[in-house]
């Protein structure tokens, strides 16, 4: 997911895959790939927070070869309170496991469209 956005049905979707989703509605508004409810309005709104969690992903995979020591770089290995490692992510970007969970069931519901 390169540019996510937020659709009126309040779930995050892909932008181009979500527009051409509306723009195959056939006779009528264009409806929710999730809930099959029509959409309040065509506008998208972008999703800024996970943006920011998916490019600090993408950093932290690029560089996760790069760095040896795990210490001083945005892509080191930082230790959480259960002593796991977590590769490349500040505590603001984790977020629980139930809403990375979410974010990879939405991905995956756009891919089948």
């Amino acid at each position: 997911m390169r540019c996510p956005v937020v659709a009126s049905d309040g779930y995050t979707y892909e932008q181009v895959a979500v527009r051409q989703w509306m723009a195959g509605a056939r006779g009528g508004p264009a409806r929710s790939p999730l809930t099959n409810l029509p959409f309040a309005h065509g506008g998208l709104v972008p999703n800024l927070a996970l943006r920011g969690q998916i490019r600090d992903w993408l950093e932290a995979r690029e560089g996760k070869g790069q760095e040896t020591s795990g210490e001083g770089k945005k892509g080191g290995v930082a230790k959480s309170a259960e002593g796991k490692g977590e590769v490349g992510k500040s505590e603001a970007a984790r977020g629980t496991e139930a809403e990375q969970g979410n974010v990879g069931d939405l991905i995956a519901a756009v891919d089948k469209v």
